[in-house]
């Protein structure tokens, strides 16, 4: 991976933080333009994943992930 790549993924945290401290985005609206922007650099900008044949694998698996977290979570916290 080039320079040039690694410049758009290292923005993400700059464009997240500045979003929710200046106050045009709340928490949850700011993890979705983070989203949006990790997928539209992912697929268009470094062409690291395919748009039409990897991302809904790709969705898939972060979903069923996410899923066994949050349920690990929930019982820990139970």
């Amino acid at each position: 991976m080039s320079a040039w790549h690694a410049k758009w993924e290292l923005f993400l945290p700059v464009f997240v933080v500045l979003l929710f401290a200046s106050g045009l985005a709340s928490m949850v609206e700011a993890s979705a333009a983070a989203f949006a922007y990790a997928v539209v650099v992912e697929c268009f900008v470094t062409k690291d994943i395919s748009f039409r044949r990897q991302l809904a694998g790709i969705l898939l698996k972060a979903a069923s992930l996410m899923g066994a977290v949050l349920l690990l979570l929930s019982i820990a916290m139970g």
